[in-house]
């Protein structure tokens, strides 16, 4: 009975194991989740939920669209030296008004799906006030 746990349990493991994304498979446009649940369900009867972008190019620029609600929306752009790759993360600071916000996000990938995951960091000048998790999906209209 044990050897037939251990046999199942193994070959479960094999169908939903996950690698982690490399710098190679960030590239490209994603977009938040749409969000789940009863009231989300609820609420997209009468509106289409805001999603926030993410776009990261090939030459290393990153560009984060938030949709803050109310229809307004902040675009911070990455330039490729504002961007730093350490294992599976990537860093990408955005210049923010006097401060200034830090996404970190990290990534895997199974058979059928990928996902970027991790925060965002605001800073003001005296330091970091808010991190907000973020998470992204492979967008279909980049």
């Amino acid at each position: 009975m044990k050897i037939i746990l251990a046999l199942l349990l193994y070959a479960l493991s094999c169908l939903a194991s996950a690698a982690t994304l490399d710098a190679r498979d960030r590239i490209g446009a994603w977009i938040s989740p749409e969000p789940q649940g009863f009231f989300a369900s609820l609420a997209r009867l009468f509106s289409t939920p805001p999603r926030d972008r993410l776009e990261i190019r090939k030459d290393g620029t990153v560009t984060l669209v938030r949709e803050l609600g109310g229809g307004k929306r902040q675009t911070l752009v990455a330039t490729p030296a504002d961007v730093s790759l350490h294992d599976d993360l990537m860093i990408a600071t955005f210049p923010l008004g006097a401060g200034h916000a830090r996404l970190v996000v990290t990534g895997w990938s199974t058979s059928h799906s990928k996902r970027l995951m991790g925060h965002l960091y605001l800073y003001d000048a005296n330091g970091l006030f808010n991190g907000i998790p973020v998470a992204f999906d492979p967008s279909r209209h980049p």
